[in-house]
């Protein structure tokens, strides 16, 4: 029996990686010194390989390193033509949160690279029209949802529970994926790396010399919420040093104003402060809101959010965002969909932009 040659093993390992989901596309290929002590292989070796993994298009150049190739899925998509997005649709740019409406364009955008046909309904407007989605507007879209053309997979809004999750897929058995929140079901989910986000500003607000730290966020419990504010307690500021503001929306902001001035000044002794805002429309407007009317108390602050500020009254000194990948999010949905993964949990990496910064 011929003996395998060696190039043909990290081949092989590789390649049942990407098929299997553990690495999935845009994920980097471990370096070629790294795979030359794991398989105890030459350079040329793994170079050959690699060379063969790319000629297959199941890896390809990424800068000076290699990645897992966005056209892996080719295959799967010969079966996958039209999807169902039961998604929100977009919001007036500005007015409310523009995170979902990147997370459309991402679908859009990723819809238009694999050459697949979109299916929304208008039933699911109603999903921005409530906090809470009423158990009867889910039912209106269970409906809608039985009255579409037939679709080859559905992507699922996070404000769309298990429970219609299931009674639409026991109807259409399809595969499906989940954005913005984990799910119990059998299905993958796409979300933001929120723990991640939040290290990073607290992280950042250490170095640059901040003492104290308040967290804002809404009063609708949304599992991201929940996570981002979970993820601030874990970071082991001492009780004394941080404060948390749970009803600051756009709509109770005026309700909020009292407790936000309230915990300010008992951090304010400590030094600089950091404003943590649990989301883009949350840290507009807290920057809108509270940035002029802090500014004369003469303690350096800056108002930190997840994912953006938006288009906001600017205050200085401030420090802008950390973005999740909306976007990369909404196209993520797409390749886990047409790459059939079962129950798995995706998420971009995350990454600071900074504006002004503290004085």
């Amino acid at each position: 029996m011929k003996k395998q040659p060696l190039y043909k093993k990290i081949y092989d390992n590789i390649k049942r990686a990407v098929n299997e989901g553990v690495l999935i596309p845009g994920d980097r290929i471990p370096t070629v010194e790294e795979l030359r002590s794991k398989y105890d292989v030459s350079h040329i070796t793994v170079l050959h390989a690699l060379k063969e993994l790319q000629n297959d298009r199941i890896i390809e150049a990424s800068g000076k390193r290699y990645a897992v190739a966005g056209t892996r899925t080719v295959h799967s998509l010969q079966n996958m033509a039209c999807i169902g997005v039961l998604t929100r649709t977009l919001w007036p740019w500005s007015i409310k949160d523009n995170y979902f409406n990147d997370i459309n364009y991402g679908i859009d955008d990723e819809c238009a690279v694999c050459n697949l046909t979109e299916i929304r309904i208008p039933k699911c407007r109603m999903l921005n029209a409530f906090p809470v989605v009423p158990r009867a507007s889910l039912d209106e879209i269970v409906g809608s949802v039985d009255r579409m053309p037939e679709v080859d997979g559905f992507i699922f809004d996070e404000r769309i529970p298990d429970e219609q999750i299931s009674m639409i897929l026991s109807r259409r058995p399809v595969p499906a994926v989940g954005v913005n929140r984990r799910t119990g079901l059998d299905i993958p989910a796409v979300i933001p790396d929120s723990a991640g986000a939040v290290r990073l500003l607290v992280e950042t607000g250490l170095r640059l010399g901040c003492k104290g730290f308040i967290f804002s966020r809404d009063s609708a419990n949304t599992q991201v919420g929940i996570e981002r504010l979970q993820a601030f307690i874990d970071m082991g500021i001492a009780p004394e040093h941080r404060r948390v503001i749970s009803n600051a929306s756009i709509v109770t902001m005026d309700l909020a104003l009292k407790e936000f001035f309230s915990a300010f000044d008992e951090l304010a002794p400590l030094g600089k402060i950091m404003i943590i805002a649990h989301g883009d429309s949350y840290a507009r407007s807290l920057l809108g809101v509270l940035g002029g009317q802090l500014e004369w108390k003469g303690t350096p602050f800056c108002i930190a959010g997840i994912n953006n500020l938006g288009a906001a009254v600017n205050f200085s000194p401030r420090l802008c965002s950390v973005d999740v990948g909306s976007v990369e999010i909404g196209r993520m949905a797409v390749r886990a969909l047409c790459s059939g993964y079962c129950n798995k949990v995706l998420s971009p990496p995350v990454k600071l932009e900074m504006g002004e910064t503290l004085c």
